[in-house]
């Protein structure tokens, strides 16, 4: 049976690897079969891709020098800088120019990801056919080098965050966001009676215990928003709120923002939290869709009241961290607007970041038009290559009964609900340390017995406070 390309559509006209073969300059990187030997542990499929070579075509052997120089990039910290040519950068203005001396990160798979797309339009022309094994194996290489950039990205943010390069949220201070997760008691039992309750009064409790919960965690480092004078009201994502620092809403959708709001008279915040399915007691959230299937990862043993709780904390935590990143920097600005040097200036400049078009990781919708007459960002377009590649592997399966990776674990992953998760890691700077707060938010919660069960948190190293 043939099948269309599905959403691969929208990646067939991305850029090959020739037209971004600039970003992988020979200079100081070793192509081939003499790669760093030092790695090669790290990357197993790479190593015995290298004895396949002779199965590949033209595009496939690029593409193969591509994993190589991956491989090779990570020996060594790499600025963006590092990675484009140097005609590139003599287009560059300053602003430009500085942004580039960034720790790379969307960029140093860029190259992999075109591969990836290349490759998956292709399957997508019909997936009955069978994908030979060489082939599967370069995939499988390829998946393997994203989830790794993946990780690495998150362990740099996490890292920056917790040597005070930049603010540290709270929940990435594992010793003392437990401490605080012990106070909680009473908000975090009313929010687990809340998640049981199935009448009417179900949403205004749940919003009263997590209004209680985010409120006394922005105190933990004196940033909750000041509010307004009494009496004084505010329009905000076309929600009224009234003169409180915080406010806490629910709505049904699967998304949910922050908002902080600068007035005359103060500074206000507001989470929308998206319900999504959790729209009663029985609703069981790891069988749920969207993220709050995401959510409930690890939180799975637990009761249906438990679990949902875990899952509204989460979805709660991430906000969190964006609006606590949002006052340290107003509360650590300058006269002009602009973030004092230190901590508050990194955070502001990740929380910016937009990209640059010339060299291929503009953030800016618009950048590029899509099969259907819109525009797209770059990066948007880039990872769109994910999308296709999860449609296509479940497609191969069903036709075929085999997995399309040659991997387990990495077809896991590419199966599991934190594959978005972890692609949006590269696509979106401002959103890294937000959603790697959902991991230790989960790993705290679970080991203090916070949501019911023993409190087992292993002895955690202190982590500095932020300045």
């Amino acid at each position: 049976m043939q099948t269309t390309p599905l959403s691969t559509a929208s990646i067939a006209d991305l850029p090959g690897p020739s037209a971004i073969a600039t970003l992988l300059p020979d200079a100081g990187i070793t192509h081939g079969d003499d790669a760093v030997s030092a790695t090669q542990s790290r990357f197993p499929h790479l190593v015995e891709l290298r004895a396949l070579r002779d199965c590949f075509n033209a595009q496939q052997d690029a593409a193969l020098h591509h994993l190589n120089g991956y491989e090779n990039m990570t020996a060594v910290p790499r600025t963006n800088f590092d990675l484009i040519a140097v005609d590139y950068a003599r287009q560059l203005g300053a602003e430009a120019t500085r942004q580039l001396q960034r720790r790379a990160s969307f960029l140093m798979t860029l190259p992999v990801s075109i591969d990836i797309g290349l490759e998956v339009t292709e399957i997508a022309r019909d997936t009955t056919k069978v994908v030979p094994i060489p082939v599967r194996k370069l995939l499988t290489a390829q998946v393997a080098a994203v989830r790794d950039n993946v990780e690495r990205t998150t362990a740099n943010a996490v890292d920056a965050a917790r040597s005070e390069e930049r603010y540290c949220p709270l929940v990435l201070k594992s010793t003392e966001f437990s401490r605080f997760l012990k106070t909680q008691k009473p908000n975090l039992d009313r929010l687990i009676a809340a998640c049981a309750d199935g009448s009417e009064a179900r949403r205004p409790a749940l919003q009263a215990a997590l209004t209680a919960f985010a409120r006394d965690y922005l105190q933990q480092h004196r940033l909750l928003p000041s509010g307004m004078h009494p009496g004084d009201k505010l329009e905000l994502g076309g929600i009224m709120l009234d003169h409180s620092p915080l406010s806490i809403t629910l709505n049904d959708n699967q998304v949910s923002t922050s908002h902080l709001q600068q007035t005359l008279h103060g500074t206000v915040g507001l989470i929308i939290i998206g319900v999504d399915d959790l729209d009663g007691p029985q609703a069981d959230p790891s069988r749920g869709t969207g993220t709050t299937r995401l959510n409930a990862c690890g939180f799975e043993q637990l009761p249906v009241a438990q679990m949902q709780a875990g899952v509204f904390l989460q979805k709660l935590l991430v906000e969190l961290v964006n609006l606590e990143e949002k006052v340290y920097i107003w509360k650590n600005s300058n006269k002009d607007g602009s973030a004092m040097a230190g901590p508050a200036a990194t955070t502001s400049r990740e929380l910016d970041y937009r990209g640059i078009a010339l060299i291929g990781d503009s953030m800016q919708q618009g950048s590029v038009p899509d099969t259907i007459g819109g525009r797209l960002s770059q990066r948007t377009k880039t990872l769109a290559t994910f999308d296709a590649l999860g449609a296509v592997s479940k497609l191969y399966t069903h036709h075929h009964g085999t997995p399309l990776l040659v991997d387990p674990t990495l077809q896991a992953w590419l199966d599991s609900p934190t594959f978005y998760r972890d692609t949006t890691i590269l696509h979106s700077p401002a959103a890294r340390l937000q959603l790697a707060a959902i991991d230790e938010a989960r790993r705290v919660l679970l080991a203090t017995g916070s949501l019911g069960g023993e409190d087992n948190l292993p002895s955690a190293p202190p982590v500095p406070e932020s300045r």
